[in-house]
C-alpha cells in the first residue's frame, strides 16, 4: 500500500486507509466512505474507485 496508508480518493480528502470502516455504492459508479469516528461520509471519484478498491486489497 503507497502512500504510507494514505488514500486521495478525491481532491478535497485525503484518507487513513485503517480508519475505513464502510464502503457504500452510489449511483453514477462512485462510493461514499465511512471512516471510524467520523460523522461525514467521504465521497470517491470515480476515476479513484479502481485504484482505491486495489489499495483496500478489494
Amino acid at each position: 500500500m503507497g502512500g504510507h496508508g494514505f488514500f486521495r480518493e478525491h481532491r478535497g480528502y485525503l484518507v487513513n486507509l485503517s480508519m475505513v470502516e464502510e464502503i457504500e455504492s452510489v449511483s453514477g459508479g462512485t462510493l461514499l466512505l465511512t471512516l471510524n469516528a467520523v460523522d461525514e461520509k467521504i465521497p470517491v471519484s470515480r476515476r479513484r474507485v479502481s485504484a482505491l478498491k486495489k489499495a483496500l486489497g478489494l
